[in-house]
């Protein structure tokens, strides 16, 4: 593990300006494009080089983990099924749209500020990869909208990408 030299980004992303804002941004949606352009369907959906019986963790599973998934449609029809239970305690409308997943791609599941440091020529460094793995392509941005604890960041983030 290396150490890197900067500044924690959700320590100090209040004191930026609009311009280093703005290109701490990009930086971020960038790595986004970067990792989701190459597709990951021939890999296991899950963590990179999992164990046979090795749970995914982030944000979309319970804090115990979930799976393992032996294919993209096994994470399909879970993540359909938390939908079926939502539905039936009323958490969600009966009309609520079912997941469809096409392809996987490498995702982070934890860009928040707190895993970015900006060092001193403003290049942004992505840290604690605990989470991270081939998952659908939305995984990601899903994942920045609900834990970036920084609206702004994850704004400026998510409308930079280009879907």
């Amino acid at each position: 593990m290396d150490y890197v030299q900067g500044c924690a980004l959700d320590k100090n992303w209040k004191s930026f300006d609009a311009i280093t804002k703005e290109t701490i941004a990009r930086q971020v949606a960038d790595a986004i494009e970067k990792m989701q352009s190459t597709i990951l369907n021939r890999m296991p959906v899950g963590p990179i080089e999992r164990s046979q019986d090795e749970k995914s963790q982030g944000p979309w599973f319970t804090d115990y983990g979930a799976g393992p998934f032996d294919t993209l449609k096994d994470l399909e029809d879970w993540c359909n099924h938390k939908i079926d239970v939502c539905v039936m305690v009323k958490q969600l409308p009966p009309d609520t749209t079912r997941f469809e997943f096409k392809d996987t791609v490498l995702t982070h599941q934890d860009l928040a500020p707190r895993n970015l440091v900006v060092d001193k020529d403003m290049k942004v460094w992505v840290l604690d990869w605990g989470c991270a793995g081939v998952y659908p392509k939305g995984f990601e941005q899903a994942a920045l909208k609900v834990q970036a604890w920084n609206e702004e960041y994850a704004e400026m983030v998510l409308e930079r990408l280009s879907d």
